[in-house]
């Protein structure tokens, strides 16, 4: 193999070990216990046949960086914390399950390039809509043009030629149609307590392509998945306020 590879068939090679691979499917039974929390290879260990074991990881890391950090600002309790285990643990057990089919499969197994960009979240980190349905961890069959809570933001080109994933981070995002000054104040009011939140209005085209109502908002977390999606502003200005303490869990 290392001839063949080398494309050296008088290549010189001497075996100096060798070693027995062992490939393995576990998963942790919790992610956190008190100030110990574990991602990656410690949170779960995913069978190669598929490829999605380090992104699976790197998903952790990407959802628990801005909730430690809320947490550690004072900006948000504890128990936004447990919402990691909560979103990404059956994220690991469906990655896991595939990619133990595929090690089964005997004719071959699927690569789902756009498995883990389909993951959708369900916690108290978000706000679901009143008739939200119910929906797995990852469906790569199942797109979310409509922008649920949960999903990711859709991919949006805007007149600028930059992308609506451009706009995400590091705090909290507020997108709003192009008239969004009771939005704004809201916004701003919720920066002045500590909670960033980066108002940008969309285009009237931007907005209907998110499907935004004309009053309407959407919430994107730090890690670009959608925390709420606001009809319309409340009269006491009082919502995004709400809705932020809900989510940061203070």
């Amino acid at each position: 193999m290392v001839r063949d590879a080398a494309g050296l068939p008088e290549l010189a090679v001497t075996v100096r070990d060798t070693t027995t691979w062992r490939m393995d499917a576990q998963l942790a039974d919790t992610y956190r216990r008190s100030r110990v929390l574990i991602a990656g290879d410690a949170a779960h260990v995913t069978p190669p046949t598929g490829g999605h074991g380090m992104n699976t990881g790197i998903g952790d890391a990407d959802n628990l960086a801005w909730k430690l950090a809320a947490v550690t600002a004072g900006t948000a309790g504890e128990a936004l914390l447990d919402t990691y285990e909560a979103e990404r643990r059956p994220v690991a057990r469906q990655v896991i399950d595939v990619s133990l089919a595929n090690s089964r499969a005997r004719g071959g197994y699927r690569i789902d390039d756009e498995l883990l960009l389909s993951a959708a979240y369900a916690s108290t980190a978000v706000v679901p809509g009143p008739d939200a349905p119910a929906r797995p961890a990852l469906d790569p069959g199942l797109e979310h043009p409509e922008g649920a809570p949960g999903t990711r933001l859709p991919h949006l080109r805007l007149a600028d030629s930059s992308s609506s994933l451009d706009l995400v981070g590091p705090g909290f995002t507020l997108l709003t149609h192009p008239d969004g000054a009771a939005w704004r104040r809201q916004a701003d009011t919720a920066t002045a307590a500590g909670v960033p939140v980066t108002l940008h209005e969309l285009t009237e085209s931007e907005a209907k392509a998110l499907e935004l109502p004309a009053d309407g908002a959407l919430l994107v977390r730090p890690d670009g998945h959608l925390a709420w999606r606001a009809p319309h502003p409340t009269a006491d200005g009082a919502g995004l306020r709400e809705v932020l303490r809900r989510i940061l869990s203070v």
